[in-house]
């Protein structure tokens, strides 16, 4: 019975954070034109890991800094640094799994 319901509660979970996912970040990275596939192979060559990634993500979006963004001069005068997430660390690395999901190279390459 355990097993049940903390797989529900997982499955809920992860609906959620799709759901946030899709109506937060990606409704707002398409109405500033960046694209969040882009972004992510921009930070698949700099940190090359999954797991690399999530935490360099992770301390970008909790306290943004122009020296961990993976923008290029260009695009950071364009944009800007982001503001800060405002949700706590759990919410926001609960987003970051679904966005690494999305875009993950390994299930790609043939």
């Amino acid at each position: 019975m355990a097993k049940i319901i903390m797989t529900l509660l997982l499955y809920t979970s992860l609906s959620h954070a799709q759901q946030t996912f899709q109506n937060s970040c990606v409704a707002c990275h398409e109405t500033i034109n960046l694209s969040l596939e882009k972004l992510y192979f921009r930070y698949v060559v700099r940190y090359s890991s999954a797991n690399r990634i999530e935490e360099a993500m992770t301390n970008y979006l909790l306290d943004p800094k122009a020296n961990l963004s993976v923008l290029t001069p260009n695009a950071l005068t364009r944009w800007g640094v982001k503001k800060a997430y405002e949700g706590n660390q759990e919410s926001l690395r609960a987003l970051l799994k679904v966005y690494i999901a999305q875009y993950e190279v390994k299930g790609r390459l043939q």
